[in-house]
């Protein structure tokens, strides 16, 4: 997948749609890094007999160029599922000197609980003697990055991994799909938006925030989406997901989760990836594993002539949720009726951004947010045809083009009195409700 030309500023609509989002992180890692990519500091270096495609110093140059167009990091995967500490100390080197100080972490391989036939010997001790060897080998060539992992595919497994990582990690990271389309599982938009995926998703963060606490390390959830296995067209590609990302973000967000990357790729418009290639069919050869059609398809990498991108219902979640970055979640009191979601926030310039997701298929009428001062209040809606819808989704009454412009429109005005503020807000659609600072 870094081959692509789409990482590639000056060609492609990637920086506009990161800039669309803020500032965050890219991670480049997955099952591919363990399976199918291997380094090579030459273009025309042998690739292994495992390996299908190669990483190499031009695609981390591009990777540099990315991050310093957007102030984007890069959290870069070395592979561990074909141990060579050799090769993984050569290419953080090369990161460290290409990427600069956009290289935010390297992680050592991608789900060590989940290996099975490939990698180190299975369980905690081969993975600790192993990532050892990682370590000393990184250390000797300058020790080129901070360190994130251990990328656990379990949360039952996170302490344990973590502790076997060692010390210094810079973050803490964890994966987690709530649902998954492997091994023949359909999940249905009924499941993605149920009170028991809600409670494996706070399970969740309670677990990894624990462990984070107890080793002082910040949490991210850097690998997660809707469904494992590239996510269920019809259901992660939907409206119904767009409002899933908005509830479930907000959900890590009160319980103290840093950071969360969202899972996707950037080639056909298939399940879950919040970007894809207009009219791609599937990525290039040997950017997949080979796990599942959907997966295959949208996960890897392929290109645009003209370097444009289609953003998917997830993109518009994601969308909403950096509207209120870099605010302090604060209490909300009464009763809220299932299944409408509300959380609140107190932003740095003292105005109140109020999320609240309404995935009923029904309108939530005279919504009262108390507590509020005097003053303006504005909302943005996010909104589809249906629940189902897999196009059609607006943020602000505005799609997000293919070069990556959004242009909202202004915020609907609302009256705020000595009660509060009230609004209807319609079925199957989420807001950002913006209270003025008092």
């Amino acid at each position: 997948m870094l081959g692509s030309a789409d990482f590639d500023p000056a060609g492609s609509a990637l920086p506009a749609f990161l800039d669309d989002l803020g500032i965050g992180r890219l991670r480049f890692g997955g099952n591919s890094v363990d399976r199918v990519a291997a380094w090579t500091a030459s273009p025309t270096d042998a690739l292994p007999p495992w390996a299908q495609s190669r990483v190499t110093p031009a695609d981390l140059t591009r990777l540099g160029a990315l991050a310093a167009a957007t102030g984007w990091r890069i959290d870069l995967g070395l592979t561990l599922g074909h141990p060579d500490a050799s090769a993984a100390a050569s290419e953080a080197a090369a990161a460290v000197n290409v990427i600069g100080r956009g290289l935010g972490t390297v992680q050592i391989g991608n789900e060590p609980d989940a290996l099975g036939a490939f990698g180190p010997p299975r369980g905690q001790s081969g993975y600790r003697t192993t990532v050892a060897a990682y370590r000393a080998a990184l250390a000797a060539a300058g020790g080129p990055a901070p360190l994130s992992g251990p990328d656990a595919a379990a949360s039952t497994e996170l302490a344990g991994y973590a502790m076997s990582e060692g010390p210094g990690l810079a973050l803490l990271t964890q994966h987690f799909y709530p649902l998954t389309r492997c091994g023949g599982a359909r999940p249905t938009i009924g499941d993605l938006l149920s009170s028991s995926t809600i409670a494996a998703e706070q399970r969740l963060a309670a677990t990894a925030t624990a462990v984070g606490r107890s080793l002082g390390v910040p949490v991210r959830i850097d690998e997660t989406n809707s469904a494992s296995c590239g996510g269920q067209d019809g259901v992660s590609n939907t409206l119904a997901s767009a409002l899933w990302v908005v509830e479930y973000l907000a959900i890590l967000g009160q319980s103290g989760v840093s950071g969360v990357g969202m899972q996707g790729g950037l080639a056909a418009c298939r399940g879950y990836t919040p970007l894809c290639v207009p009219g791609a069919t599937g990525g290039a050869a040997g950017t997949s594993p080979g796990i599942d059609p959907v997966a295959d398809t949208s996960l890897g990498a392929a290109q645009d002539p003209g370097g444009r991108l289609n953003a998917q219902p997830d993109f518009y979640g994601m969308l909403l949720v950096s509207e209120v970055e870099g605010g302090r979640w604060i209490p909300v009191g009464g009763p809220i009726p299932a299944p409408l979601f509300i959380g609140a926030l107190e932003m740095p310039d003292r105005s109140v951004r109020v999320v609240i997701v309404n995935p009923s298929a029904r309108p939530a009428r005279d919504i009262l947010i108390r507590g509020v001062a005097r003053g303006t209040a504005g909302v943005q809606l996010l909104s589809g045809p249906s629940l189902d819808a897999m196009s059609g989704v607006t943020l602000g009454g505005a799609t997000v083009s293919g070069n990556g412009r959004w242009t909202p429109r202004p915020d609907t005005r609302l009256a705020v009195d000595a009660a509060g503020v009230r609004l209807d807000l319609p079925a199957s659609s989420a807001a950002v409700l913006t209270c003025s600072a008092p």
